[in-house]
């Protein structure tokens, strides 16, 4: 996703530890991207269930990267 929304903006992905942060910045990008992300990694679940919930989560926010992605027009 992060890759993807990169190339999406039309930036350079160079630095790994700053790439969640600074999609927020681009104008393309799912909203509170960076903290979704953030939040979805630091509490990924105890559970098998919590476990689901989580993965459903970020399928839904793969979903929006995706759609941002096919409304655009390439030249």
């Amino acid at each position: 996703m992060v890759q993807a929304l990169f190339a999406l903006n039309e930036r350079y992905f160079i630095n790994e530890k700053v790439a969640v942060k600074l999609i927020d910045t681009f104008p393309l990008h799912p909203d509170h991207f960076s903290e979704q992300v953030s939040d979805l990694l630091a509490h990924s679940g105890a559970s098998p269930d919590e476990l689901n919930t989580t993965v459903q989560q970020f399928e839904l926010l793969l979903q929006t990267v995706s759609a941002l992605c096919d409304n655009q027009t390439y030249v």
